[in-house]
């Protein structure tokens, strides 16, 4: 009897261990899965996280190691700084680096796709925000002006980006 109830406190000790280590690990793998979030429908969720830039229009950008990190604070950063413009009504320093959905995002159940409009500056910079379209692994920002109350037309520029 004594052998049977030291063979089944082992056993609980046992279980009990590694139920406490493998919890812990699946924890730490939801933690990286909730920072990310690529499974959502929100593009406020889902844009969270780093991006690389892999081709503007046709032309490899990979070694370039650039890499925009969207954070779920709605602030982002970009590892080469050259690429946040400015213009002078708003300088560098006035402008935050915050990104913005306008509200007619639409998500496509068929494609898993979230698409719409976004700017990357408040307040906006170039008041034409991007065309976006945002997949699970893929990003691609349209810089095309909606409008057309421009002088001279911008020159289209599309950015692809895959998540790092």
């Amino acid at each position: 009897m004594r052998i049977k109830s030291l063979l089944h406190l082992t056993l609980l000790f046992v279980l009990a261990v590694s139920s406490v280590s493998l919890s812990g690990c699946s924890s730490d793998e939801d933690n990286e899965a909730d920072k990310t979030n690529v499974a959502s429908t929100n593009p406020y969720e889902r844009i969270v996280g780093s991006w690389k830039l892999i081709k503007v229009n046709d032309e490899n950008k990979v070694s370039q190691n650039i890499v925009m990190t969207f954070n779920a604070d709605g602030t982002w950063t970009v590892s080469n700084p050259t690429t946040v413009s400015t213009t002078e009504s708003h300088p560098l320093d006035m402008v935050a680096q915050v990104v913005s959905f306008e509200d007619a995002w639409v998500y496509n159940a068929d494609s898993d796709v979230i698409s719409g409009y976004l700017d990357l500056q408040s307040p906006s910079v170039a008041y034409f925000p991007y065309r976006f379209e945002l997949k699970r692994k893929e990003l691609i920002l349209s810089y095309a002006p909606r409008y057309t109350y421009y002088i001279m037309a911008p020159t289209p520029s599309v950015r692809y980006y895959i998540r790092n």
